[in-house]
Parts: structure tokens; C-alpha cells; sequence
């Protein structure tokens, strides 16, 4: 899941001549401020290990929802895309805002892409497998 949406953001900059490395210290960004574009390996690994956390958060946060809300398990794929579209205005809105990275502006073109990657390429993954899971789940039981 986290590779999928890093090769997406990462075809939309090249595009534009970033290369795949600049987006993962912009990860690694959040964590340790302007650091993150210090020479050498360990920001790009640090920023690629945050892009799997926020895939595991966004499965764990769909199954947690998904305890409330059975309804959520019904329809993956709807639902999935709408967390995506919650999940996108979360990490905007509070997690970018809070975190140590510099502030940033970000043009429309990338804000719709980014808005289709968290809807497609994470919410609705993230939804199917937290029904997959908790349907694995319930049968241990």
C-alpha cells in the first residue's frame, strides 16, 4: 500500500524533474525538520519507514472506525475512499501543521493528485484490508 502511493507521488515529480529521493526526506521532513535534507542514506530510509507507518495507521484507523461503524465493512471500496478523503484532510490539516516541517504551500494540480492517491491508492486498500482483517479476526474467534 505505502508503495504504491510513494511510486504515484513519485511519477507526478519526476514529471517535474524530483527525484524519488527528494520525496522521501520530505517524509522524513515531519520528523526532524530541515534535517531530513542532510547528505547521506539515513533520511531517505527514515522518511520511507514514516510512508509505511502512515499506511499502518491508516488500516488500524479504518478498523478501529470500523468497530463503530459495521456499515463501514459493507461497502469498502465507497466508504475506503471517503476515509482516504478524511484521512487527507487529517494529515493536512493537524498532522502536517504539528510536525517539524517547514510550512509549505502546495499547488492545486498536486493537492488533486495527492487527493486521488489517499482515495484510491490508501483509503480503499486500507478499507479492504481492515475488513480482511477483522473478518480473519472474528473467525479465530
Amino acid at each position: 500500500m505505502g508503495g504504491l502511493d510513494f511510486t504515484a507521488c513519485s511519477l507526478f515529480w519526476a514529471a517535474r524533474g524530483v527525484p524519488p529521493e527528494r520525496i522521501a526526506r520530505s517524509l522524513a521532513e515531519l520528523l526532524v525538520g530541515m534535517e531530513a535534507y542532510s547528505p547521506g542514506a539515513g533520511m531517505v530510509v527514515l522518511g520511507l519507514a514514516v510512508q509505511a507507518l502512515v499506511g499502518v495507521c491508516l488500516v488500524l484507523g479504518y478498523m478501529l472506525a470500523a468497530k463503530k461503524i459495521p456499515r463501514l465493512l459493507e461497502r469498502p471500496l465507497r466508504y475506503g475512499m471517503a476515509y482516504g478523503a478524511v484521512a487527507l484532510a487529517v494529515f493536512e490539516l493537524a498532522v502536517v501543521p504539528l510536525s517539524a516541517a517547514a510550512s509549505r504551500t502546495m499547488d492545486g494540480e498536486w493537492q488533486l493528485v495527492l487527493l486521488a492517491v489517499y482515495m484510491i491508492v490508501l483509503g480503499m486498500p486500507a478499507a479492504v484490508l481492515a475488513k480482511r482483517l477483522l473478518a480473519a479476526r472474528a473467525r479465530r474467534r
